[in-house]
């Protein structure tokens, strides 16, 4: 948002020697998550069906033992959540840690254990809620 002041008084511009308008840059607005999530219930799935597409990047793999593999890789899933739909700039938002919604529950058949080494949620308020999860996960089957 731009805020242009222009000067009410002649004298306080000659004054001041301002020939152009004062403006004043103000960061993009924040969201207020207590407000967007004020009726949202995480526990719940959105309405009606949902589709989730999910993407495995693998980056590499190891043998520790004869019985085991470990996996190193990025999942990424997206999903649109209507509930998450209101009007912001930009396009998109992070949403912060701490800050829960509901996400799909995803796992691996027949993994040992899971580790999730980093995660971003994203928001696209604009379209259709779209939201994107983002991790870097490490499995040992």
């Amino acid at each position: 948002m731009t805020l242009v002041l222009l000067p009410v008084l002649a004298g306080l511009a000659s004054a001041l020697r301002l020939e152009e308008p004062i403006v004043i840059q103000r960061p993009l607005e924040k969201v207020e998550w207590g407000d967007v999530l004020l009726e949202y219930d995480a526990t719940q799935p959105p309405p009606g069906n949902v589709t989730v597409t999910v993407d495995l990047r693998v980056f590499h793999h190891s043998r520790p033992s004869s019985e085991t593999l470990k996996i190193y890789m990025e999942l990424s899933e997206e999903w649109q959540d209507g509930r998450l739909i209101f009007q912001h700039n930009p396009a998109t938002v992070t949403l912060p840690r701490g800050v829960e919604i509901w996400r799909p529950e995803t796992w691996i058949r027949d993994g040992i254990e899971d580790r999730t080494e980093r995660e971003t949620l994203r928001i696209h308020p604009r379209d259709a809620g779209s939201t994107t999860r983002c991790a870097a996960l490490t499995l040992r089957t």
